[in-house]
């Protein structure tokens, strides 16, 4: 099986929790992420792989909640992290802030476990994509955001 994990920084310009920065980066879902996420869901929903759920523009943060194709087991000001586990993956993100000398940053980590051969054949194709996809999606959610990248 195999294992991919990647993470994204921003400069933030100004200090925010990670539940403000989770909430920016999902509220700015570009509406062409929503199709091709709808069209994934449709392809590969089909081979056993987890979907996502009816109102998933809709952003639940708390426990339990979902948003896209997170749902979330943590929820709270210093973390937030969701993902999925289906019989052929495991991804879990989670949305951080740090601050040091330069100022505050919000970050991205994701990591995919397989859990069969098609699961690893999938993040195979899917992983060069996700990773530059995410990168484009947290700068554009950290610049809408009133924690204006810096």
């Amino acid at each position: 099986m195999v294992t991919f994990q990647d993470e994204h920084t921003v400069a933030l310009a100004r200090a925010g929790t990670a539940l403000e920065f989770a909430h920016d980066v999902l509220g700015s879902a570009p509406e062409w992420l929503h199709a091709l996420l709808g069209l994934r869901d449709a392809v590969v929903g089909r081979l056993g792989f987890a979907v996502q759920t009816e109102g998933a523009r809709d952003i639940d943060l708390r426990p339990g909640g979902s948003a896209g194709p997170f749902t979330f087991s943590r929820v709270d000001d210093d973390g937030v992290t969701g993902g999925a586990t289906d019989r052929h993956m495991a991804f879990e993100s989670t949305f951080y802030v740090t601050h040091d000398k330069v100022g505050p940053r919000g970050h991205l980590l994701t990591t995919a476990h397989s859990r069969s051969s098609l699961g690893a054949a999938y993040l195979r194709v899917i992983w060069p994509f996700h990773t530059v996809l995410m990168g484009r999606i947290l700068r554009s959610g950290a610049a809408r955001s009133d924690l204006r990248i810096g």
